[in-house]
């Protein structure tokens, strides 16, 4: 989950970030932080010291590695989601949460009196609880968003997986609702021998093919399928 906080300068948003973290973190989620900064040709490396020294000689990518963390210096500017995405990769998070304002898609929490800005979800004066409580339903929603195909396909009746995640969470929906993991009838034959399949199996070759069909151009895919493969010369 991603979670914007932003609001104008000394109006709390590091001290609610703090405690926010700290609270999840005793819950036992793992917790990532990225502060996006809005001063013009700021830079957190020191002038003269080798990493700076290494991006003066344009080195695109510049890491410090000490005894005690790693810094990661990326000479250029990126995109919110790549950021994003980096950082998960690095540590496979639970939420990562986002102090300052940027333009994306994520839910974010207004801080304070600043004007409201797009996808405002809360805005914060002593609701913590509200926020905390915000924060770990996010959390548990996208876990059982990453459990589901992430097609959009709408056979479900919703119109996306996360719609459906969230109904799964409420006990409205269940796993057996997505299409996807609904019972399939899947048969092999090897050389007019039928292969028996456990569920297992069946779900991944099931899994797999619809995934390969939908991505295909003028297809919407389909309940029967059949796939067809020969080998040889002829």
């Amino acid at each position: 989950m991603i979670l914007g906080i932003y609001g104008e300068s000394k109006s709390g948003k590091t001290t609610l970030i703090m405690k926010l973290i700290s609270q999840l973190k005793e819950k036992g989620y793992r917790v990532g932080s990225v502060k996006n900064i809005h001063i013009p040709d700021f830079t957190i490396d020191s002038k003269e010291k080798d990493t700076w020294k290494h991006t003066k000689a344009q080195s695109e990518v510049v890491v410090a590695r000490s005894k005690n963390e790693v810094a990661f210096l990326v000479n250029r500017n990126m995109a919110p989601e790549d950021v994003v995405s980096i950082v998960d990769n690095i540590a496979k998070l639970d939420i990562i949460i986002v102090e300052g304002y940027w333009d994306d898609d994520s839910p974010k929490i207004a801080v304070g009196d600043i004007e409201e800005k797009p996808n405002t979800v809360l805005r914060y004066k002593d609701n913590f609880d509200e926020i905390h409580g915000y924060a770990i339903e996010g959390i548990e929603v996208e876990k059982v968003k990453k459990t589901l195909p992430g097609l959009d396909c709408g056979k479900c009746g919703l119109e996306t997986c996360r719609e459906l995640a969230l109904s799964i969470r409420l006990d409205k929906n269940s796993f057996r609702d997505c299409y996807y993991f609904s019972e399939k009838k899947v048969s092999l034959e090897i050389d007019g021998k039928k292969i028996p399949m456990g569920k297992f199996a069946k779900e991944i070759v099931a899994g797999t093919i619809d995934g390969m069909v939908s991505s295909l151009k003028g297809v919407e895919g389909g309940k029967d399928i059949k796939l067809e493969i020969i080998y040889g010369n002829d």
